[in-house]
This record gives C-alpha cells, sequence and structure tokens, in this order.
C-alpha cells in the first residue's frame, strides 16, 4: 500500500498500491469491509480525493488518471393522460435534454512504430455488471450466487462466461473462492471444470481462472472423487499439459527467429561496410630518407658537381 485517504465523510477509506489495484473499504461500522475494488494500469504511487467526492486522481509510474463522478442526468417530465399515467408510475425523461459525455481517446506511438489507440481504463473484468450476482455478493452469499451460475440459472456460464469470471474476481478479492468451492456436489463440479477448460487460456480471464483452478485442485486434490470428476479433472490437466508444450514451442521459434533476424542484420551490415565508397580516397604513405650523420650531407652537393663537370 503506498496511500490512502478517506471519502464520503470519513466513512469510506479509498488505498491504492503497487498491485495495480485501488480499494474501497467501509470504517464506520468497524469492521473494515471491502466494498468496491478497481483494476489499473499500472503501481499506483500516490492517491487524492476532492472533498465532495466529485473527483478522484491517482498518479502510476509514468501516468496520472483522473476520475470525475457521472453528473446526474436532467429529467424533463412529459405530459401525458391520466389513464397512461396509471400504467406508468415512473415519469419518463426526454432523451434530447439528457447530456452525454464520451471518454476522452488517448493516442501512444513507439519508436519507430504505428500511433495506435490505448485504454487507460480499469480492464474489461471491473467494467462488467454483475446485475442479480452482484445483490447476492454485496449480501455476502457467495456460494448461492455461484449456485445460480452453474445450477440454478440454466446454461449461463456456457452464454454469459465473462459475467461468471468478473463474478470470481470478486470473490477472489474478498478471498472467498476456497468457500464457495468446497463440498460442491458432483453437477456442479463438473460444469465448473468444464467452464475452466474452455476458458482459463484466454487473455481476459487467465489471472482470474488460474486462481479458480489453483484453488480446486488444492481442495480435491488428494481427496477420492466420482469417476465422472475424475474424468473431467484428468481432461483440464492434459488441456493444461498440452498449452504448455504449445508454448514451450512458441518460445524455441521465436528465439530461432530473433537469431535469424539479428545474422541477417549483422550480414547486411558487413556488406554495407564492404560496398561503402570511401570520402577522402585511399591513405598514401610515402616514406622521406634522411640521416643523422651530418657528414653525408656535406658529401652529396659534391657528386652531384663532379658528375655535371
Amino acid at each position: 500500500v503506498t496511500s490512502l485517504c478517506f471519502a464520503s465523510n470519513k466513512t469510506r477509506i479509498l488505498s491504492g498500491g503497487l498491485d495495480k489495484r485501488i480499494n474501497v473499504f467501509r470504517v464506520d461500522t468497524g469492521d473494515f469491509e471491502l466494498i468496491y475494488s478497481m483494476k489499473t494500469a499500472a503501481p499506483v504511487l500516490t492517491l487524492s480525493l476532492a472533498e465532495n467526492d466529485e473527483c478522484m486522481a491517482f498518479g502510476m509510474t509514468n501516468l496520472l488518471s483522473i476520475y470525475r463522478r457521472r453528473p446526474k442526468e436532467k429529467i424533463n417530465p412529459i405530459a401525458i393522460d391520466s389513464n397512461e399515467r396509471a400504467k406508468n408510475k415512473a415519469i419518463v425523461g426526454d432523451s434530447k435534454s439528457r447530456t452525454r459525455f464520451s471518454s476522452s481517446k488517448v493516442k501512444q506511438r513507439e519508436r519507430g512504430g504505428e500511433i495506435e489507440k490505448i485504454e487507460l481504463t480499469a480492464p474489461i473484468l471491473d467494467k462488467i455488471s454483475l446485475g442479480k450476482l452482484d445483490n447476492l455478493i454485496r449480501t455476502k452469499k457467495y456460494r448461492l450466487a455461484v449456485d445460480c451460475m452453474f445450477s440454478t440459472w440454466k446454461n449461463f456460464h456456457k452464454e454469459h462466461p465473462d459475467i461468471v469470471t468478473a463474478a470470481f474476481e470478486q470473490l477472489r478479492l474478498r478471498n472467498q473462492l476456497h468457500q464457495v468451492l468446497v463440498d460442491r456436489d458432483e453437477k456442479s463440479l463438473v460444469q465448473i471444470i468444464q467452464f475452466l477448460r474452455h476458458n482459463l487460456f484466454d487473455n481476459l480471464y487467465f489471472d482470474t481462472l488460474y486462481d479458480v483452478t489453483n484453488t480446486l485442485i488444492s481442495i480435491y486434490g488428494e481427496e477420492n472423487v466420482r469417476p465422472k470428476v475424475a474424468k473431467v479433472f484428468k481432461a483440464l490437466k492434459m488441456d493444461i499439459n498440452s498449452e504448455i508444450r504449445l508454448h514451450a514451442s512458441l518460445a524455441k521459434t521465436s528465439g530461432a527467429l530473433d537469431l535469424l533476424i539479428k545474422t541477417s542484420i549483422f550480414a547486411q551490415r558487413e556488406q554495407d561496410d564492404k560496398n561503402e565508397e570511401p570520402i577522402f580516397g585511399d591513405v598514401l604513405i610515402t616514406p622521406i630518407l634522411f640521416s643523422m650523420n651530418p657528414d653525408e650531407e656535406k658529401e652529396e652537393p659534391k657528386q652531384e658537381n663532379m658528375e655535371t663537370a
């Protein structure tokens, strides 16, 4: 933890740290319950909040991020008949009067590269709305939330893997993975393992589902499970080994390509050095004869005079 600050009249406390997270804890009840958590693009070094809680700013290694509270939408009541008002108990707002705010687009360009749009906000799992699952998690009905995803709501985990992973992420932050996965019945346990087989190696879900897989293995790895559960566990193990072999092969291929590229660059530089024409021409060294004996210098003119005569 690198920074702390109070919020909401000192009923909440915000913390930022090197784990790339900003957490919100409840302090008015004395239990310091984690009520919200968000990811950041880099480790948080400093954090500050406005007195009215309307603006939050935090600094990272090379980034500054500023969050503002979404303003309330202006609602204009529409004149409707009494019969319609009786049917529609809520007042409908005029869509034209609502102010829309679009987030600014950030672009970056690395040396020698092209300009690309980047996302500086939190990753996708923190943006997903959990719907009814959010109410269950907030009321600490953790096991019921998992039951709904894999048993009560038919095919929910197949149709909404992003929501299921986001719910697991919230359970992981609350250290509740072991509690919700222990003592599972055969049907729900098989469905959870099958869900991991289909989504574990997705880049968006890997960090969260990796912890879920480790928790499952630690719970049921040494227990005598039923044959159907053992079968899907074995299939999951084979999938993991296959993925490891694939990454090892990709690493070897990447190393070989790097070696070929560097060798080609070195050969090209040598060829360019050979073909390069010198700017000042060749260097010529002409020797100059001289003698340290002064008598020889005096005799040389006499010999020349004799030859002339």
